[in-house]
């Protein structure tokens, strides 16, 4: 999961409001930026000394949010890594006891909906978050699909309310560029059914919406089924070895194009030139994407308050 500008931004307006100094991101978080330009290094209060790691994403980072005054930083994950400081699967009821710690500052950031259990996921992030203590998280309102399971925001500003857990920030997050975005307030959705992202956007931001639109039509590849159906059974069946055998071969196409390019000399200066456009790319084409973007904070004080039983929509037409 990217880190933002943005975030950086959250963390350090945060970080003045809690005890806990301390700040857990589930998931391997890294930034999106290359380095701090002189605007951000004012708003954070930081010298520019601490671009000198930039290359490390992963040291870049720590070194910004201690400079921003954290006093431990941590990361779980699924995985075993030697950045990893937790390696816990969500999914499993209290499996976060083992962490044994409480943060000020828990960043989620869309990580608990890869998951296949999603409550208890969430249970267990909001159990390791500090009373009085944040959690920051955000779904792609873009392509939803990217995630095992995804709530509406309405239904998970309810669920997270009813775990002691208040929204104090719910913004759409339309993206300017790769590097920033621009908040705008997210009307709570009762009336209708749903609403597609784009009716929540004035004409100007429906227009860089568009941008987004267009550019990921012609740019990315188009989906045309990479599994049958009638397939998908059995290939599960095997533990999808096949496929995973396919993904780690490189494609005989791109050996093909790479073995000529060295051939002819031109290897390293295509190779700049891509780099280029995909920086182009990612920098104007992520520009129009939509997130919805969350900021709760524990409270303990909440009086107890059940969890709604279906959408906003039908729990205040036909709710009891």
């Amino acid at each position: 999961m990217a880190v933002s500008l943005n975030d950086l931004v959250d963390f350090k307006e945060l970080k003045n409001k809690i005890k806990n100094k301390d700040i857990i991101f589930i998931g391997d978080h890294t930034p999106n930026f290359k380095k701090l330009n002189s605007k951000y290094l004012k708003k954070l209060n930081l010298d520019s000394k601490v671009n000198s790691n930039f290359e490390n994403k992963k040291t870049f980072l720590i070194e910004i949010l201690k400079g921003i005054g954290f006093k431990s930083i941590s990361f779980l994950d699924n995985y075993k890594d030697e950045n990893i400081d937790y390696v816990i699967d969500l999914s499993t009821k209290d499996s976060a006891k083992q962490v044994n710690k409480k943060f000020g500052i828990v960043v989620v950031n869309g990580t608990a909906f890869y998951t296949t259990n999603f409550f208890n996921s969430m249970q267990n992030i909001i159990s390791i978050t500090d009373n009085e203590g944040y959690i920051i998280d955000s779904i792609n309102a873009s392509a939803p699909n990217v995630y095992a399971f995804c709530p509406s925001p309405e239904i998970l500003l309810d669920y997270m309310l009813s775990n002691k857990c208040v929204c104090e920030e719910l913004n759409l997050l339309i993206v300017k560029n790769n590097l920033e975005s621009i908040k705008k307030s997210y009307p709570i959705n009762y009336k209708g059914k749903g609403y597609p992202v784009h009716l929540f956007l004035n004409f100007s931001e429906f227009l860089r919406y568009l941008q987004f639109v267009i550019i990921s039509y012609i740019t990315l590849r188009k989906l045309k089924g990479d599994i049958n159906l009638v397939d998908y059974s059995k290939l599960k069946m095997n533990n999808f070895s096949e496929l995973k055998k396919q993904n780690s071969v490189p494609s005989k196409n791109n050996l093909f194009i790479k073995n000529f390019l060295k051939k002819i000399g031109l290897f390293n200066i295509t190779k700049k030139m891509y780099s280029i456009l995909i920086g182009l790319k990612s920098y104007f084409g992520a520009g129009g994407s939509c997130n919805y973007h969350f900021i709760f904070k524990k409270d303990l004080s909440i009086p107890d308050n059940n969890f709604i039983s279906s959408t906003l929509h039908y729990e205040i037409k036909w709710g009891k």
